[in-house]
């Protein structure tokens, strides 16, 4: 025994610890901040960046980027034989331009390269020879009409699930459309 008793340990002054946000759900102003950004980096209205969310897990890059320039397989209908044939979509800017397939790096004829003055409709559509089938459901339907468009002046795309079609008119919407 020395004679020295032993030092207390110290008392640190800690802030407590914040509530955590459940998994999965920001919190409200978590929420607004994310809708507002999203709304200033893509220029859309409130609506079209909570609907991104929606379909990105509230993740904002995801959303930005599926506002700004999204992609995806569609059924495209040719401009003559009216025939719907598999093709690969990207909004590019303001161009919307037709692949063959996700890689290929040559857009198609059918692309259009500039959306501008363009009429925008959201329907179903049957694409393929599915139209003689009962029981086949009707997809979602992207239809651009300019009277200077292949085919009569309307080109004609349908979506496997309305996110993805959703995901095209939101884009277009904000390029004005």
């Amino acid at each position: 025994d020395w004679g020295v008793e032993p030092m207390s340990e110290p008392e640190w002054e800690t802030e407590p610890e914040p509530e955590a946000i459940p998994e999965g759900i920001p919190s409200s102003l978590l929420v607004s901040e994310t809708v507002q950004r999203v709304c200033e980096v893509t220029g859309v209205t409130e609506a079209h960046a909570v609907a991104a969310l929606a379909t990105c897990d509230d993740d904002i890059h995801q959303a930005i980027e599926a506002l700004l320039h999204p992609h995806g397989w569609c059924w495209k209908q040719k401009p003559v034989a009216r025939m719907w044939v598999q093709r690969y979509l990207r909004l590019e800017g303001r161009s919307l331009n037709v692949y063959d397939s996700a890689d290929h790096t040559e857009t198609r004829g059918s692309s259009i390269q500039d959306v501008s003055g363009c009429k925008l409709e959201r329907g179903t559509g049957v694409p393929g020879v599915s139209k003689w089938f009962p029981g086949v459901s009707k997809m979602p339907k992207l239809v651009l009409r300019r009277a200077d468009l292949q085919g009569g002046g309307e080109a004609s795309f349908c979506f496997e699930t309305d996110e993805m079609c959703d995901r095209f008119v939101m884009a277009l919407e904000a390029l004005g459309l």
